[in-house]
């Protein structure tokens, strides 16, 4: 009986060891994808992080981080269909939210969206500036570009280094007729992130609104720097330069 007995106690210390081995495991793993992602290696993290689906099963953390990846691979019905899982798991997370509404705007699906954003408690939209920014977006695909001015006002005060905030902003006074104070916007938006060429048409945009003509053409022969494909900016310097020919 005192054999038998050591018997047990020894094979649950090894099941014990071999359990606590598997989690380690497990959360090495997790650790690998977290930083894999974080580092912006997607195609790794998504290996990895498929890896944990197919060993773990569904949960919050492996369908946020599959929407995620496929969100910055553009690839938007995966990242939707993965964070609609996540969201089913945790239906009151911040990030959660915000980045499931991002992925609906950027699939043109606004109502969708919105129904996502008005989720998120009064409490909770101060966490970052992300909430506002993407409610400005939803306010200008609603063509009222004075309530996303306000929106991006907001979002601006939350976090003014954020260059894609104050693009929004400046686009947004841009529609409204607002052009220095786009201008303004834009300009420091670039002076963060000189090397978006959307920006500096945007900002070629509002000088051109102003009469500047040649810093008009300026900013759209920068923007056709960084991208030569950039057909808008293209269009637009063309027209700008047909201005100053007829001066």
């Amino acid at each position: 009986m005192q054999n038998r007995g050591r018997g047990i106690i020894v094979f649950t210390l090894v099941l014990i060891l071999l359990t606590s081995a598997g989690l380690a495991a497990a959360d090495d793993l997790i650790s690998r994808a977290r930083d894999e992602f974080y580092r912006e290696n997607y195609e790794i993290a998504e290996q990895l992080w498929l890896k944990l689906l197919e060993r773990e099963g569904q949960n919050w953390e492996i369908n946020f981080f599959l929407g995620m990846i496929n969100l910055r691979k553009n690839n938007l019905d995966k990242a939707a269909n993965y964070m609609e899982q996540a969201y089913r798991r945790t239906d009151d997370d911040y990030y959660t939210l915000t980045n499931y509404a991002r992925i609906l705007y950027r699939k043109n699906e606004y109502e969708a969206a919105q129904n996502i954003l008005d989720q998120i408690p009064v409490e909770k939209q101060d966490f970052n500036e992300q909430y506002y920014n993407l409610s400005g977006l939803l306010a200008l695909a609603e063509n009222n570009p004075e309530k996303a001015e306000q929106y991006f006002k907001q979002a601006a005060d939350l976090n003014p280094e954020n260059y894609y905030v104050l693009n929004n902003l400046g686009l947004a006074q841009i529609r409204r007729g607002s052009y220095e104070e786009a201008r303004d916007n834009l300009k420091k938006a670039v002076a963060q992130q000189p090397k978006e060429a959307y920006i500096y048409n945007n900002l070629g945009i509002s000088y051109e609104n102003l009469g500047q003509l040649e810093q008009a053409k300026e900013n759209y022969q920068k923007a056709l720097e960084i991208d030569p494909e950039h057909h808008r900016a293209e269009m637009n310097l063309n027209r700008v330069l047909s201005q100053i020919n007829e001066q």
